[in-house]
């Protein structure tokens, strides 16, 4: 997991606990994104990467629900690659869907990717029992 830290030059304490989301950048999103298939990355670097891209686009909507109107067609195609990553490997990444798919705070409050990711697991489910 350490080289996509040094890949993307992301500097660490050590001591996060949820480091992916703590170390979410929403303005990297499409470089997390572009790089995902290098070949130096195994994949335990892959399945960290899309906890990071995770975070991050979660954070990127946040950022952006003032504006989200003007903005959703560009950040909708961001998904749809994250979604298209995501489908190359589902097995390697269902324990992060899983996670976000289900997190839910008190009162029901949703972090902002929590619905797409139910719409891709369900989605993924529904593709599983096709085959």
């Amino acid at each position: 997991m350490g080289d996509i830290f040094s890949f993307f030059q992301i500097s660490r304490t050590g001591g996060e606990q949820d480091w992916d989301i703590e170390l979410a950048n929403a303005s990297r999103v499409d470089e997390f994104i572009e790089n995902y298939h290098d070949s130096s990355f195994k994949s335990q670097d892959r399945m960290a990467l899309i906890k990071l891209i995770l975070a991050s686009y979660n954070d990127l909507i946040d950022d952006r629900k003032d504006q989200w109107d003007k903005q959703e067609k560009k950040d909708r195609k961001k998904w749809l690659k994250i979604c298209d990553l995501i489908r190359e490997e589902p097995e390697l990444h269902r324990e992060i869907i899983d996670y976000w798919a289900t997190l839910k705070f008190d009162n029901d409050f949703l972090m902002p990717v929590t619905p797409l990711l139910r719409e891709l697991q369900a989605s993924l489910k529904s593709d599983h029992s096709n085959d």
